[in-house]
């Protein structure tokens, strides 16, 4: 996958409807996370601009990674994500032979962060709907927690 101003690197996931990379933005040099879209659907297509409609609401939550831009590459609609070099907790934990847990320690504070970004989210009365290990990250520099892919969410009305 090619532009002009984003060079598209390492695939990070891989499915039937999207890809997930990472990748560097050459006019900022800021390093992104690209989630482009494979399968040009009408039903995947609202789930992209679902997920970019709460860049807005998510811009001061830490806790809850949201879209930064919607952009198109190699005529693809892809979501444009900042990367904190982190990993989904399923890669750092459930990835490894044998599988282990993290330390007492460092679980609480991925507890503590899912909590958080969760409380967050049902603030603004959205429910995630898929909340599970491949959609927490967790930097383990620093420990930072983030909670990914809002395509399924549901926001529900007052």
């Amino acid at each position: 996958m090619t532009s002009s101003r984003f060079k598209i690197g390492d695939l990070l996931f891989e499915n039937a409807h999207v890809i997930v990379c990472r990748g560097l933005d050459t006019v900022t040099n800021s390093k992104l996370i690209f989630k482009i879209l494979k399968v040009d659907s009408a039903y995947q297509q609202r789930a992209f601009e679902q997920e970019y409609a709460l860049k807005d609401q998510f811009r001061s939550e830490k806790r809850v990674r949201s879209p930064i831009d919607l952009v198109e590459i190699d005529n693809c609609k892809a979501l444009v994500f900042a990367d904190i070099d982190a990993n989904s907790l399923a890669e750092l934990y459930l990835g490894r032979e044998p599988t282990h847990p993290p330390a007492l320690p460092i679980a609480l504070q991925i507890f503590q962060g899912v909590a958080s970004g969760l409380a967050a989210i049902h603030q603004k009365n959205i429910i995630h709907k898929d909340i599970n290990p491949s959609n927490i990250l967790f930097c383990e520099h620093s420990k930072e927690v983030q909670i990914i892919d809002f395509s399924i969410s549901t926001h529900l009305d007052q």
